[in-house]
């Protein structure tokens, strides 16, 4: 990474170890981080704030055949802050289920924001309309039940290109790739797009012949990895004290204007928040007793710094 027009992040009177890297591999889950079981707690104790009717939505996914979550709420989480950070208006997402992540956007969203929330299957996701109404957000909800290539196509031919704010994407992952490019044109620049289950519990490091899924989002991944477009970070997992590669959850990509810098106040509001602070460069040797936080450590806190060099 290019030590230009970066700041440092240094610890403060913290240590943070790998460990809390670790994200876990089902999204029915209530939480991403796995592994050691008392850790697991602690940081669910001391970071999730849930909403009490994405709480009651959560409980009725679960109760379903399948326990249509599929977004754990410290991921949905980890997605209302990026929105709060940007600012956004506008948002796409690509795979409602029982509406939680939708309705964990929505509460985010200011009152005239609006999420474009694309789905097949009405029943579903109209098992979150009875707590959107009573959230108050059914206004802020466009709720589109057709292939979400359809409704994207619509929202670029009705001139909507380049006025998205985010887009989150887990649905069908053969049709990544399409949702992919249709949502880079869609969203702004200096915007996000964040596409969940990008390793599919390891299955893109050796997929087998049969395993179509595994081999497009594999492509896709080298595509992603080579795409001039976008800056990319990886909610990527550690391996877990036994050993095992862990699934991560989130990717998300971010065209970034090169010319534009983060600001201080940001910052400072943001990261003591982890116990960190922060030195630009050049006065990093005034701070000679602080330890240098290593990048790898960052962790999910990498989609967030580099968010705010779009600012």
């Amino acid at each position: 990474m290019s030590q230009k027009g970066c700041i440092d992040l240094l610890l403060k009177g913290r240590r943070y170890h790998s460990e809390l890297l670790d994200f876990g591999t089902s999204s029915n889950s209530r939480s991403l981080l796995q592994g050691n079981s008392h850790l697991h707690k602690y940081v669910l104790d001391h970071s999730i704030r849930e909403h009490p009717l994405l709480k009651k939505l959560r409980l009725v996914a679960s109760a379903l055949p399948d326990k249509q979550l599929w977004v754990s709420c410290d991921q949905a989480q980890f997605v209302a802050n990026l929105i709060r950070v940007i600012g956004a208006k506008k948002v796409i997402e690509i795979g409602v289920s029982a509406g939680y992540n939708t309705l964990n956007i929505a509460l985010v969203l200011p009152e005239d924001g609006k999420i474009v929330a694309c789905d097949i299957n009405e029943d579903l996701a109209n098992t979150g309309k009875p707590l959107w109404k009573e959230a108050r957000v059914l206004h802020k909800i466009d709720l589109r039940i057709k292939p979400a290539i359809e409704t994207l196509d619509e929202l670029l031919a009705n001139g909507e290109t380049g006025t998205f704010d985010l887009a989150f994407i887990h649905a069908d992952e053969e049709s990544y790739d399409d949702y992919y490019e249709k949502c880079l044109r869609l969203v702004r620049k200096g915007r996000i797009l964040v596409l969940d289950n990008v390793l599919l519990s390891g299955r893109v490091l050796k997929p087998g012949k049969s395993d179509h899924t595994a081999e497009h989002i594999h492509q896709l991944n080298e595509k992603i990895f080579r795409d001039p477009r976008v800056n990319i970070t990886q909610n990527s997992s550690s391996p877990k004290l036994d050993g095992r590669v862990t699934s991560p959850r989130i990717l998300a990509l971010l065209q970034l204007p090169a010319e534009r810098r983060c600001p201080d106040l940001w910052l400072c509001k943001l990261l003591p928040t982890y116990g960190l602070t922060w030195v630009p460069i050049s006065q990093q040797k005034k701070h000679p007793s602080t330890k240098v936080l290593p990048w790898e450590w960052i962790g999910s806190l990498c989609t967030i710094w580099e968010l705010c060099q779009v600012f």
